[in-house]
């Protein structure tokens, strides 16, 4: 993740905060872009991607990357958020 897309998915976080931030990378007109996701998932430790935000993420360009953020975990994904992103598909998680 580039610099700016970094501090954008950072500021997203501390908005969503104490709820997981998600959001989805795309390639646009040949750039990497951040958008950011609703969380539709229930309770605080859990995250569903809003349908309506993946669509507009994929009519964006292509999505080469799939995460969360919490502010009170280290930066590495744990082996549930690894398996969640397979089980749903998310690019860049195999």
């Amino acid at each position: 993740m580039q610099g700016t897309n970094q501090t954008l998915a950072l500021a997203h976080a501390a908005r969503e905060f104490p709820r997981e931030a998600c959001g989805l990378l795309v390639i646009h007109k040949g750039r990497e872009t951040y958008v950011p996701c609703r969380n539709i998932g229930v309770g605080t430790d859990q995250f569903v991607v809003h349908p309506e935000d993946y669509v507009r993420a994929d009519q964006l360009g292509e999505i080469v990357g799939c995460f969360t953020l919490t502010r009170t975990c280290p930066p590495n994904p744990v082996r549930r958020t690894r398996w969640l992103a397979k089980l749903r598909h998310c690019p860049g998680s195999s």
